[in-house]
C-alpha cells in the first residue's frame, strides 16, 4: 500500500488541468507542513502561488488550509488560527463544502487547545451541519480531539475509542503524521490529567501503574517520530518526557528536556509556556537541592499570570509552592494557596462546562459504525 505522501504525489500526477494539479499540490503542502516538512510545505506553496494560472476560490482555500498547517505545527504559531477561519470563510462563501469542513474541523481542534467551550460547540456544530462534506482527514482531527479532551476529563475508556478510530483512520490512508499525533497525544494529555491533578492536591489511585503506562506510550510515540523521520511533534515529545520525569521524581533527568525547551520557546511568541517551564524548572532545581532558589521563586510567585488558561495556572502555582515547601519557605507556599485554589476551581468549573457543551454523540456513532 502506498504512502500517503506517495499518494498525494500520484494525484498530482495524474492532474488533467494545471488548476487541478495546483489544487493537488497545495493538499501535499498541507500533509507536508501537519508532518514537520516546514521549508518542502513552503516550497510547494510558493511555487503554487508563482505559477502563472487562474486562481479559484477553491485553490486559495486549499493553500489558505496548508499555510496553517505549517504555521500551527511550527512551535503553535497563533497566525495559523487566522488562517484556517480566512480559508473558512472564502470556502463556505463560496459552497465548497469539504474545504469548509475540513477548517472547521481543525478549528473546533484549536479552540479546544485554547480552552474557548463556546467556540468549540460552534465549530462543531458548523461540522455536525457539514456532515455529508466531512472527509477523513476532517474526522481524523476530530476524532483525536475528542480522544485528548476525554483523556483529559479523566475518561480513558471514552478516550482510547476515539484513538481507537484514529488509528483506523490513519492506517487506511497510511498516513504516518496521524499516527504520530495519535500515540505523542494520548501519553501528553494523560500526563496534563495528572499534572492538573496533582496541583489539586487530589489523590489518585494507582498512581505508580498509570505513570508506567504513560512512560510506555511516550516512549512508544517517540520511538515512532524517530523511525519515521518525523518531527512535527518532536519538540513537544522532549518537552512531555521531561514533565514525566517530574511526576515520576526524578527531576535531574527532567532538567536538560525542560532546558532544550526553554531554548526553543522564543519568550515574545511563547510567553505562556516559557512562563510553564519556568516554574517546572524552579521546582527541579530546589528538589535537586543544588542551591538555593527561593529568591527565583519569589519572583515567578509575583508573575501575570492572567496570559495562562486556568489549568496552566493552577500548574503553576503548584510547581512554585511545592518549590517553596522544599524550599522551607512556608509563609510563600501559604500565600500561593487562594490563588491555587481559585484557579483549581476555575478551572473544574471550565471542564463542567466542557463536558456539557461540548456533544459528540452524532460524530461517535457516524465513526463507530463505519469499517475502514
Amino acid at each position: 500500500m502506498p504512502t500517503r505522501r506517495e499518494s498525494l504525489v500520484r494525484s498530482i500526477e495524474a492532474a488533467t488541468t494545471e488548476l487541478d494539479r495546483a489544487c493537488a499540490k497545495s493538499v501535499l503542502a498541507a500533509y507536508l507542513g501537519r508532518s514537520g516538512q516546514y521549508a518542502a510545505a513552503e516550497d510547494v506553496i510558493a511555487q503554487i502561488r508563482s505559477a502563472p494560472i487562474n486562481t479559484s476560490v477553491r485553490l486559495s482555500s486549499l493553500v489558505m488550509f496548508a499555510e496553517a498547517m505549517t504555521l500551527l505545527q511550527d512551535k503553535l504559531n497563533p497566525m495559523g488560527v487566522d488562517r484556517l477561519k480566512r480559508g473558512y470563510s472564502l470556502a463556505s462563501a463560496a459552497s465548497i463544502k469539504d474545504v469548509a469542513a475540513l477548517n472547521a474541523a481543525w478549528l473546533f481542534h484549536c479552540s479546544y487547545n485554547l480552552n474557548q467551550y463556546a467556540q468549540m460547540a460552534d465549530w462543531l456544530e458548523r461540522c455536525r451541519q457539514l456532515s455529508e462534506s466531512l472527509d477523513l482527514d476532517a474526522e481524523a482531527r476530530l476524532a483525536l480531539t475528542f480522544a485528548a479532551m476525554d483523556r483529559y476529563l479523566g475518561d480513558f475508556a471514552g478516550s482510547d475509542g476515539w484513538y481507537k478510530v484514529a488509528r483506523q483512520i490513519a492506517v487506511s490512508l497510511a498516513d504516518g503524521p496521524y499516527l504520530s499525533a495519535s500515540m505523542y497525544n494520548r501519553a501528553a494529555y494523560g500526563i496534563a490529567r495528572l499534572r492538573f491533578l496533582e496541583a489539586a492536591n487530589v489523590h489518585v489511585a494507582g498512581r505508580t501503574e498509570l505513570l508506567q503506562q504513560l512512560s510506555l506510550e511516550m516512549d512508544s510515540a517517540t520511538n515512532y517520530s524517530q523511525a519515521t523521520r518525523n518531527p512535527s511533534t518532536l519538540h513537544l515529545q522532549v518537552l512531555w518526557t521531561a514533565r514525566l520525569k517530574m511526576l515520576e521524581g526524578r527531576f535531574e533527568l527532567a532538567v536538560p528536556g525542560l532546558l532544550t525547551s526553554r531554548v526553543d520557546m522564543p519568550e515574545a511568541k511563547h510567553r505562556r509556556q516559557v512562563q510553564l517551564v519556568d516554574a517546572d524548572l524552579c521546582l527541579c532545581e530546589a528538589a535537586m537541592g543544588k542551591r538555593c532558589h527561593s529568591v527565583q521563586t519569589r519572583v515567578l510567585a509575583g508573575d501575570d499570570l492572567e496570559s495562562l488558561e486556568t489549568d496552566d495556572r493552577a500548574v503553576y502555582l503548584g510547581q512554585l509552592r511545592a518549590a517553596a515547601l522544599v524550599e522551607g519557605d512556608t509563609g510563600l507556599a501559604e500565600s500561593l494557596d487562594p490563588r491555587l485554589h481559585a484557579a483549581i476551581a476555575e478551572h473544574e468549573a471550565f471542564l463542567a462546562t466542557l463536558g456539557t457543551t461540548v456533544s459528540s454523540a452524532w460524530l461517535r456513532e457516524r465513526l463507530t459504525s463505519r469499517t475502514y
